[in-house]
């Protein structure tokens, strides 16, 4: 009987630690920020300044297609949320992937060592990652072959956070430890388990209440016998 008491328990304690493993799945959001963004200066691929670049505030339709394209850019490349600080439209006439321009722009809150995704909607690709991206301190510089709509993203400078839910056990839960370890008390000192709280677990959960509860129902009906 006992070496039946002792498999219950070790289900229990090792259903136990699957429920603890389970940890919480990351929440990653899309936040729309629209900081203010200007364009400092405009150079050609030999450094030549160029006129003419204009920059606005995108249409409501532009920046829903925005919006999707950041959540499958966060929902496959990034493990925290990401902020889309601006999306504009940006023009200029000319510009072709033989007459490149560099537009550095002035964007509100942005640091150096700060990543930053440009998304770009070219007239012939549709919507882009721009690989070749400088971030300096309140700028953003980007090589353009064609211009139109820009969107600049940014991650969450944190992940969300998750507060540890303690784990409740029933009194029989510490009864059981006792009598695995032959009374010594020293292992179940310990604080109860802390880990996150996940809708997935609480099945889990229960299992491991009820089989906690099976097996406190035979060491009692194993001390009745032997009484």
């Amino acid at each position: 009987m006992k070496r039946m008491i002792t498999a219950a328990l070790a289900l229990v304690l090792t259903l136990g630690m699957g429920v603890t493993a389970m940890a919480a799945s990351v929440t990653k959001t899309v936040n729309v920020q629209n900081v203010g963004v200007s364009i400092s200066s405009a150079v050609d691929k030999d450094g030549n300044a160029v006129q003419g670049t204009t920059i606005a505030d995108a249409s409501e339709a532009v920046k829903a297609e925005a919006f999707a394209q950041a959540t499958s850019y966060m929902n496959t490349f990034m493990s925290t949320s990401v902020d889309i600080l601006a999306t504009k439209e940006v023009s200029l006439a000319g510009v072709s992937a033989s007459n490149p321009v560099t537009i550095t722009f002035n964007v509100e809150g942005v640091a150096a060592g700060n990543t930053i995704v440009v998304l770009h909607k070219s007239s012939t690709r549709g919507w882009e990652v721009m690989s070749n991206v400088s971030v300096g301190n309140g700028t953003v510089a980007v090589t353009f072959t064609d211009l139109s709509p820009v969107a600049f993203l940014r991650p969450a400078a944190t992940a969300p956070a998750y507060a540890p839910v303690q784990e409740i056990h029933p009194p029989e839960y510490y009864e059981q430890l006792k009598a695995m370890y032959g009374g010594n008390t020293a292992e179940t000192a310990a604080a109860p388990v802390v880990s996150p709280k996940t809708a997935e677990d609480n099945g889990i959960a229960g299992l491991v209440f009820g089989a906690a509860l099976c097996a406190a129902a035979a060491v009692v009906v194993s001390r009745k016998k032997t009484a």
